[in-house]
């Protein structure tokens, strides 16, 4: 094998990594809204691509064997990044249809199956192939060690990148096509013709579609480090929803009036913490989401001061 043939296989071995840990973090930023950022929804990710990659090295192992098995590598590459422009398009149906189905728990773990379990697996199963690939020029042991290495280095730079710049900042439907675009250039470098790839990466275009579509349908559509924050505006009022379009973390209606929400209990602390004391005082919020809890306190206060002036004798 030649020279550009060695980095061509370690550069696939390099991308497998990345994607199959890209995926995993970016689908459980999409699980979010249905599951929740819970311990149960992570453990479903995790442990499903893991059994879906077990099976994917078995399978790899299987066709490394065969005279001619390194051949199907490109095109395991090739379907990991089919499957990971499929997601932005399907992945948020799939999540929902799997909890309405079979419920929170079982519903994360069918819905990791769908989501991560067959990209986890080709992209395992690329592996094995790379080391086949190697294993003549510079022997099996040798192989299997460079390929490891850079599996992991690609685990690491998928990690990060997800983590720290995907989903802050790209957003999924970005963060899911450059998983999806290393993926397809991996099997190109490893032998796949331009056609098949540029297939694999068109369902990108209706899931970039799906995902304009849905933020025009807010006043303000975030991905921010810890939560998809969705500003929601009609005739009557503004709401705050992050992560989930089911349960709103602030409501202000637009005249001004008192949701009866329990955020508005808290505007009475002041006042019980400082019982009499109708104007003047201060009152410290960690953790404001948007901003009702002290909205409410403020028109309380103003409210009792009010109230206090009116009692004044002349």
């Amino acid at each position: 094998m030649t020279l550009a043939g060695r980095l061509a296989t370690g550069f696939a071995a390099f991308a497998a990594g990345w994607s199959v840990m890209a995926l995993e973090m970016l689908d459980g930023r999409l699980m979010a809204p249905v599951f929740g950022q819970t311990i149960h929804q992570w453990g479903a990710i995790i442990g499903t691509a893991l059994a879906f990659m077990a099976l994917g090295y078995a399978l790899g192992g299987r066709l490394g064997a065969r005279p001619d098995g390194a051949r199907a590598l490109p095109w395991l590459l090739g379907a990991a990044a089919l499957f990971a422009a499929l997601v932005p398009w399907l992945g948020r149906g799939i999540a929902a249809g799997a909890e309405a189905l079979l419920g929170p728990l079982p519903g994360a773990v069918g819905a990791s199956m769908l989501l991560i379990g067959p990209p986890a697996f080709v992209l395992a199963a690329a592996s094995p192939l790379c080391v086949a690939r190697l294993a003549p020029d510079i022997g099996a042991a040798r192989a299997s060690g460079l390929v490891s290495a850079c599996q992991a280095l690609g685990s690491i730079g998928g990690t990060f990148f997800a983590a720290f710049l995907a989903i802050p900042y790209l957003g999924l439907t970005g963060g899911y096509a450059l998983a999806a675009l290393v993926a397809a250039l991996a099997a190109l470098a490893t032998g796949l013709r331009p056609l098949p790839a540029a297939l694999a990466l068109l369902p990108l275009l209706p899931g970039y579609l799906a995902e304009q579509a849905r933020q025009r349908l807010f006043a303000a559509y975030v991905e921010t480090p810890y939560n998809t924050a969705m500003v929601w505006r009609d005739a009557q009022a503004t709401s705050l929803l992050l992560n989930t379009t089911r349960v709103a973390q602030s409501v202000r209606w637009h005249d001004g009036r008192e949701t009866g929400s329990y955020w508005e209990l808290l505007s009475a602390v002041p006042a019980l913490a400082r019982p009499g004391q109708a104007e003047g005082g201060s009152a410290l919020y960690l953790g404001v989401a948007g901003g009702a809890a002290i909205s409410a306190t403020q028109a309380a206060g103003r409210r009792c001061a009010r109230r206090a002036w009116r009692s004044t004798p002349a």
